[in-house]
C-alpha cells in the first residue's frame, strides 16, 4: 500500500508541476528572473576588474563564462542565453521529479528487501527454536532415545 500511495503522490507532483508552468504567474517569475540576471551580468560587463574575477572564478559555470565573454561582443548573445535557460526551466524540474521519483523506488525496493530478509531471518530463528523445544520435549518423555532401547 505505501507504494501505491508514492505513486499517487508522485503523480500528483507532476501534474502540479504542469499547472505551474502554464500558469501566468510561472511565466511572471521566469520573466523576472531573466532580467535579475541580465541586470547582473550587465553590471559585470560594464566593469571589467568584476568581469575578469567572475571569469577566474572556480564557482561561475563554464557556461555562464562563456556567455560572458560572448556578450562583450554580442549583446544579443546574452538574450538568447537567457531564453535558452528560461525554456530549460520545465525539462529540469521534470528531470527533478522523476530523479526523485527514482530514488524514492529504489528506496522502497531496498525497505521491502530488508523487511523481506528480516521476516524470513525471524521465521526461520522461530522455527529452530520450536524444533528445539519439541525435540526437548519428546527426549524428555522418552519417546526419542538414540541409541538406547526403552525397557
Amino acid at each position: 500500500m505505501l507504494w501505491l500511495k508514492s505513486i499517487k503522490k508522485r503523480g500528483q507532483a507532476e501534474g502540479q508541476l504542469e499547472a505551474q508552468l502554464k500558469s501566468a504567474q510561472f511565466k511572471t517569475q521566469v520573466e523576472e528572473l531573466k532580467s535579475q540576471r541580465r541586470t547582473q551580468i550587465a553590471a559585470l560587463l560594464q566593469d571589467d576588474g568584476k568581469l575578469q574575477q567572475a571569469l577566474k572564478s572556480p564557482e561561475v559555470p563554464k557556461e555562464w563564462k562563456a556567455v560572458l565573454q560572448e556578450s562583450k561582443n554580442d549583446p544579443k548573445a546574452l538574450d538568447k542565453f537567457l531564453e535558452q535557460q528560461a525554456q530549460e526551466l520545465p525539462n529540469q524540474a521534470r528531470n527533478e521529479i522523476r530523479t526523485r521519483k527514482q530514488q524514492k523506488e529504489k528506496e522502497l525496493r531496498t525497505r521491502s528487501r530488508n523487511s523481506s530478509l528480516q521476516t524470513g531471518i525471524t521465521s526461520l530463528l522461530l522455527a529452530i527454536g520450536y524444533i528445539t523445544v519439541g525435540w526437548t520435549g519428546l527426549r524428555s518423555m522418552g519417546i526419542l532415545r538414540f541409541g538406547r532401547r526403552k525397557n
